[in-house]
């Protein structure tokens, strides 16, 4: 599978990555840790835990089979953080660029725990 540069952090990952949403929800342990195998012998090293998606089941059966199948060493966890913002239409960010410029034009919101300076 074709590798790829992430920026210029020198880290590189594999051009498709594995996503989790299912896992422990509509996807049994045996069929992830299957999806996960079949993944690693075709190269892939990008696993996506985001935890928008993410139910109770999926993060200690990820910690798992990180454990049990594959070894963490040869993988890549993209996490990312977003929800939606009390418009339909609007999103909220966690990464840098989109804190600094909040921060720069509204006060903090007492509720989002993400807000905090």
């Amino acid at each position: 599978m074709e590798q790829r540069p992430v920026g210029s952090s020198g880290l590189v990952v594999s051009r498709l990555g594995l996503g989790t949403a299912t896992w422990g929800r509509d996807t049994d342990p045996d069929d992830a840790a299957a999806q996960l195998v079949a993944f690693r012998e075709a190269g892939g090293t990008l696993l996506d835990i985001g935890p928008w998606y993410v139910c109770e089941q999926t993060e200690p059966l990820v910690g798992r089979l990180l454990q049990d199948v594959v070894p963490r060493d040869e993988l890549v966890l993209a996490a990312s953080c977003t929800r939606i913002a009390p418009t339909a239409t609007a999103t909220w960010s966690s990464s840098s660029a989109a804190r600094r410029q909040r921060h720069a034009r509204t006060p903090p919101d007492p509720a989002s725990p993400g807000d905090r300076r």
